[in-house]
């Protein structure tokens, strides 16, 4: 069998007005047994603030190979007027920052700051009501075994990629507001090899 058993279990949300109890569950089979890597998490609408942004747009450009993949991502943002902007927190797991810029300009290391979980920009590099957001990332679809995001399929010699975004997988692709509140219009540009990837 697979040395590595994956599975998600994810219910279907509506709103936020139901509640919202994604499950995670992460196994390795090591010489006959199942281990359990991850702990369930259950997120709920008490959970959940509204956001102080907003992402209205989002143009994605993947240079796609299955070992390492470029996204940039290119996000029109706009900051609530009824609420405190502060910080603008990202989502993100297991993405190698390139590089971050508002408004065509590259933000120092002093305007941000990336953990795990996210990368957050300063409410001091933040000094517009609207701006545009450019963000670059590297992925590895192949090392990629959640079935979440970006990855490899499975399959013996095979070179297809497949994405799975929900309920949080967008946040395994590129640094993005990835909740079900945020609602945003997509524009897709793919560019790889036409020898691995033919049309």
């Amino acid at each position: 069998g697979n040395s590595h058993v994956r599975r998600m279990l994810f219910p279907t949300v509506s709103s936020l007005l139901a509640k919202m109890r994604p499950t995670y569950l992460s196994t390795t089979a090591i010489e006959g047994t199942q281990v359990e890597k991850e702990k369930p998490v259950e997120y709920f609408r008490k959970d959940y603030k509204p956001s102080p942004y907003y992402i209205p747009s989002v143009h994605l450009l993947f240079d796609l190979d299955e070992t390492s993949t470029t996204v940039k991502s290119t996000c029109k943002v706009l900051r609530r007027p009824d609420l405190n902007g502060g910080d603008l927190q990202l989502n993100g797991e297991d993405l190698t920052l390139l590089d971050v810029a508002i408004n065509g300009q590259l933000l120092t290391e002093a305007q941000y700051s990336v953990s795990s979980e996210k990368l957050t920009i300063h409410a001091s590099a933040l000094i517009d009501n609207e701006f545009e957001l450019t963000i670059r990332v590297r992925i590895s679809p192949e090392k990629n075994l959640a079935l979440s995001g970006l990855y490899k399929s499975s399959s013996s010699g095979s070179k297809l990629l497949c994405t799975q975004c929900e309920a949080m997988g967008f946040r395994r692709i590129t640094y993005y507001l990835d909740r079900p509140d945020i609602l945003s219009v997509y524009s897709v540009r793919m560019e790889a090899s036409k020898q691995d990837y033919p049309l």
